[in-house]
């Protein structure tokens, strides 16, 4: 996904558009949206459409919090080789 949204920021929002207001801006974006609704993804079988059609029967996120790291201190010895 992070090549489509590469390749949308780059056909799309660069240079950025001239609008008026926020409004405007999201009335942009999403007569944008709905074109690219019909485009085929390079590889897939299905249209950009299909796949969003698909979302709502995917599960949904865990409403848990956890952790997403672990934090490490390690130690150093001052004379060890680099």
């Amino acid at each position: 996904m992070e090549q489509e949204g590469s390749r949308f920021q780059r056909n799309q929002l660069v240079p950025s558009p001239r609008v008026g207001s926020l409004a405007e801006f999201d009335e942009r974006l999403a007569g944008i949206d709905a074109a690219q609704d019909g485009r085929h993804v390079h590889g897939a079988s299905a249209s950009v459409r299909i796949n969003l059609a698909e979302a709502p029967l995917l599960h949904p996120t865990p409403a848990a919090d956890f952790e997403l790291g672990t934090t490490l201190t390690p130690l150093v010895h001052p004379n060890a080789g680099t």
